[in-house]
């Protein structure tokens, strides 16, 4: 799909980096007007990322931009993944739910919650492959006694292995299960 661009010096940038923010397919590559010093207003656009030609640099707005063109390269996407159901103690065990890709991408954020808080330590690994699959994380993901969200867990979740093929299945696994831990959501932040 290719989108309308504004003409160089038009400050409504932030109208069309939200249509295409609202059309995940137009985020392929889509080039943009060279832009033109104190032009583009700073407006927030975390969620996209933007490359300045000709160089390995990426910026989070186009304003940050110095290179003489801006191509949107990628866009983070959430996939949401209900590993049990929302009542039912979960137990420990392999492949518990998975996902397939649809398209080759990028893992760059691994996060869980539980419905209901366990007592003792939840460790969960995400892999990809067939089979049991290999492990993409390094430091596992874990969510602390009583706690509901790996956001506040001790020990933050590393990624060792972010490539994901397209077709490629993920599953996870429960390592360590809190008694009475239920409701697992496992989130993967991927960027195409």
């Amino acid at each position: 799909m290719t989108v309308p661009l504004p003409p160089e010096g038009d400050t409504s940038w932030y109208d069309w980096a939200t249509e295409i923010h609202n059309d995940v397919d137009a985020l392929k590559v889509v080039a943009v007007a060279t832009p033109t010093a104190g032009v583009w207003p700073a407006r927030p656009t975390a969620d996209i990322v933007f490359w300045v030609a000709g160089t390995d640099t990426t910026v989070s707005t186009p304003g940050a931009a110095t290179g003489s063109d801006v191509i949107v390269l990628a866009q983070n996407e959430v996939i949401a993944i209900a590993c049990s159901d929302m009542t039912t103690a979960i137990t420990a065990g392999a492949a518990k739910a998975y996902w397939v890709a649809p398209w080759a991408c990028t893992l760059v954020g691994v996060k869980a919650t539980l419905a209901t808080a366990g007592t003792g330590l939840t460790t969960i690994d995400i892999n990809e492959g067939a089979g049991a699959g290999t492990t993409m994380l390094s430091t596992k993901l874990t969510i602390d006694s009583t706690e509901t969200d790996s956001a506040t867990a001790a020990t933050a979740a590393a990624i060792s292995d972010n490539a994901i093929a397209a077709n490629g299945r993920v599953t996870i696994d429960f390592d360590a299960v809190g008694t009475g831990a239920a409701g697992v959501i496992v989130y993967l932040t991927v960027r195409r």
